[in-house]
């Protein structure tokens, strides 16, 4: 079986809030594109957004692009972003470090 071209998702991670009320909980914004095997945009692709505290659910819209904000528990708190859409897939792990940053994670079919 040949298996699918990996074509990018492009996850951004920008913090929009430091709460001082929470110690070390700080407020981020997570958005980006979900895009097919064949480069085009996802309508309607479930996106899970999780760090230690909390969980997040969102829908791709037209342009395929979505967006959430989530609570961290700190510079170093793992986020964990997947995509689904049908049988297809994405997923990544990143650090919740402040600044600007971008990933790219492959959505690929999960009956391979």
């Amino acid at each position: 079986m040949s298996r699918i071209p990996s074509f990018p998702l492009s996850f951004f991670i920008s913090s929009i809030m430091t709460s001082t009320d929470y110690g070390t909980q700080a407020v981020h914004l997570i958005y980006g594109q979900v895009v097919d095997e064949k480069g085009d945009y996802v309508n309607g692709a479930d996106v899970l957004i999780e760090s230690s505290m909390d969980r997040r659910h969102t829908v791709s819209s037209g342009d395929g692009s979505f967006f959430s904000d989530i609570y961290i528990g700190g510079a170093f708190d793992e986020i964990y972003i997947k995509a689904l859409y049908g049988m297809k897939s994405g997923a990544e792990k990143i650090c919740a470090h402040g600044g600007h940053i971008s990933i790219d994670i492959s959505i690929r079919d999960t009956m391979m």
